[in-house]
């Protein structure tokens, strides 16, 4: 007698352990599907366990190397003439410690370039920002520097 996917009854358990185990991964698969169709080489991370806080940190790869070109080049184009980028590097990146991202994207954003504040893209603040993190010897990862306020809270200037 056969069971289902006509094998008989003792194999018809793997067969339907192997379905399971599709569809477990079938979700995760989207994922990183969706991430390369759109372009980006981040994936969601999973859930956090409750009580644990949903913060990383700017060490832990909170950018792209890409993204840090793109920011190397908006840097040139629009914030060279008054900035060099080692401006932004070491001791000025340390009187951010312990504030999220968000803070220094914002006063960035509102005070630069200056007689034109806020006059750039989201997106290219974010790719300066990349860039300078990336001149401050901080590691790149897979995913981009989000733009979006409620995401660079999430990221912890810091050590």
């Amino acid at each position: 007698m056969t069971q289902p996917c006509g094998v008989p009854a003792p194999s018809w358990i793997g067969c339907a352990l192997v379905v399971l185990g599709l569809a477990f991964l079938d979700p995760l698969s989207a994922r990183v599907m969706a991430a390369g169709a759109a372009g980006r080489q981040d994936v969601a991370k999973p859930p956090k366990p409750d009580g644990q806080p949903d913060t990383r940190s700017i060490r832990d790869g909170v950018y792209s190397e890409v993204q840090a070109v793109r920011g190397d080049k908006a840097f040139a184009a629009r914030c060279a003439l008054c900035h060099k980028p080692e401006q932004f590097t070491g001791a000025y990146l340390d009187g951010w410690d312990g504030q999220d991202v968000s803070g220094l994207f914002e006063m960035i954003r509102t005070s630069m370039p200056e007689g034109d504040p806020g006059s750039l893209a989201r997106q290219e603040y974010a790719d300066i920002m990349a860039f300078l993190l990336k001149k401050n010897g901080l590691p790149a990862g897979l995913g981009e520097l989000p733009s979006a306020s409620t995401d660079l809270k999430k990221i912890v200037i810091g050590k």
